[in-house]
């Protein structure tokens, strides 16, 4: 399994640490709401039991610790905007309860984490709107002075954590890509290594034999035409010129058999330098020790599948378990992949299987697949 680059392992610190700061952050600002004595602090006129606001608190710490843990909780995920929604809502009332400036810090974090799960114009409304209806809630309903300047303080606020988190989430979306397309590249350039070798092999061996096994077995019928005609003198010199000619011949023979033996690509290697650190303990590899695959066409073909299968699976499964098998068979090459994510009704084949299809088809194999809520199932057969 591939290890971890300095560079994702440094990414992942950073956003490790940024939750880590988000959630004392919130901490501090549930001590301080709680704790805050002054009365000109407290919208009276909305005044509601404290263990209500301890409550709400409690909503918007829980969904920053969450934020840890949805990469495990594959069933919860499905439901992050849900939990996003909730806890945004319990800050926008903690916001319109208080007037307190660090209240509104939490505003401020959530729609750092909006960045994440919706789109722009998703997260212009959420930065503007609710700041700015609460400015204007205190500043004609409660006459809290400066309410609409500080809104528009905190909007602007927003407005800068918005616009560097969707950076930052650009920025991480074009070095994962980076990172993906380089491990294609790798797996691309040992195959085309792999091929050159394979034909430069067979190309040797075919010189050999063509040219130098030929004239040594025209010479080894030279010298039995010396032997049957000169039976005087020289006789033990030919004889011990033919026994050498066809311990030559032997030896070239034999390396040549080398050659062509040590043809094989190892599609194992090639696959294995597909797999993202984050698949490590999800998807396991179960590829044939002894598989003989001289074929540089074949060894593509299953290449593809494999880099195919794990695209599909990182984009639209949610599978906790992915498991891909390449073995012969009696007269033929399989390619197993498994997962246990769902799939809904309404699969549609994408381009991507369907070019699958067409080169397993180009060589003259077979593609079924088979799936429902417990998971996909796909298996291919190519004659050897």
């Amino acid at each position: 399994m591939p290890k971890k680059n300095d560079f994702l392992a440094s990414l992942y610190e950073l956003r490790t640490l940024e939750r880590i700061l988000a959630i004392c952050t919130g901490l501090i600002v549930a001590y301080l709401t709680l704790t805050f004595e002054d009365p000109r602090g407290w919208v009276k006129t909305l005044a509601v039991p404290k263990y209500v606001i301890a409550t709400l608190l409690a909503v918007v710490t829980s969904y920053l610790v969450l934020e840890f843990f949805w990469g495990g909780l594959e069933k919860l995920s499905r439901y992050r905007r849900h939990f996003f929604a909730l806890a945004f809502a319990a800050t926008y009332t903690l916001m319109l309860l208080y007037e307190l400036s660090f209240v509104s810090i939490l505003t401020i974090l959530m729609v750092n984490r909006a960045t994440q799960i919706f789109s722009l114009p998703t997260c212009l409304v959420l930065a503007v709107v609710p700041t700015m209806s609460g400015g204007l809630i205190d500043h004609y309903y409660h006459s809290i002075p400066y309410a609409i300047h500080g809104a528009i303080l905190y909007v602007l606020f927003n407005l800068a954590i918005l616009v560097i988190g969707f950076a930052v989430m650009s920025e991480r979306r074009e070095k994962e890509r980076s990172e993906k397309l380089l491990r294609e590249l790798r797996a691309t350039q040992y195959l085309l290594s792999e091929t050159a070798k394979q034909d430069e092999r067979l190309h040797i061996s075919r010189d050999l034999h063509d040219q130098v096994g030929h004239h040594l077995t025209a010479l080894s019928l030279q010298l039995e035409v010396a032997i049957n005609a000169k039976p005087e003198h020289a006789l033990q010199y030919v004889h011990r010129a033919r026994d050498i000619s066809r311990l030559l011949l032997s030896d070239i023979r034999a390396t040549i058999t080398d050659i062509r033996a040590n043809t094989n690509i190892d599609i194992e290697r090639a696959v294995a330098s597909l797999l993202q650190p984050t698949d490590e303990g999800r998807v396991s590899l179960n590829i044939q020790d002894d598989l003989n695959l001289q074929s540089a066409t074949l060894a593509e073909t299953l290449f593809r599948c494999a880099q195919e299968s794990l695209t599909n699976a990182r984009k639209h499964s949610r599978a906790t378990s992915i498991e891909i098998s390449i073995f012969k068979s009696h007269q033929s090459f399989g390619f197993c992949y498994r997962d246990n994510g769902g799939v809904s009704e309404g699969f549609i084949w994408g381009n991507g299987l369907t070019g699958m299809k067409e080169r397993v088809e180009n060589l003259g194999g077979t593609m079924d697949i088979d799936f429902d809520t417990r998971g996909f199932n796909l298996n291919i057969d190519i004659p050897s």
